[in-house]
């Protein structure tokens, strides 16, 4: 049961460094955004989303190759894997369709 919790320790705090150079790259500086410019508040809301969701899908993967490695042949653990790893595949299939979306709308816009 220790080691159980060590792993989701483990699992968290790699998540969190992961995701700070996401959080950080995110900001913007003071003065690019005009408030009548639609494009660009779109152009930036798509940019932080997409940095979100690489962020999120990256980290399931993570997190499913973590359960797939110290599994140690348990079924349930590798069940939790496998629905890491899916989930993580449908969020890229998610992201990519909506920025795609994203991007036509502005291309006709």
């Amino acid at each position: 049961m220790l080691s159980m919790k060590k792993n989701h320790i483990f699992i968290l705090c790699l998540a969190v460094f992961l995701t700070l150079p996401f959080l950080v790259l995110a900001q913007l500086p003071q003065g690019q955004i005009e408030l009548g410019d639609i494009e660009g508040i779109i152009s930036d809301i798509v940019s932080f989303v997409w940095i979100v969701f690489v962020g999120i899908v990256v980290i399931s993967f993570l997190v499913a190759g973590t359960y797939f490695l110290t599994s140690q042949g348990e079924p349930e653990k590798i069940r939790t894997a496998r629905r890491f790893a899916i989930w993580g595949a449908i969020g890229v299939l998610i992201a990519v369709i909506g920025y795609s979306a994203v991007q036509m709308v502005q291309t006709f816009i």
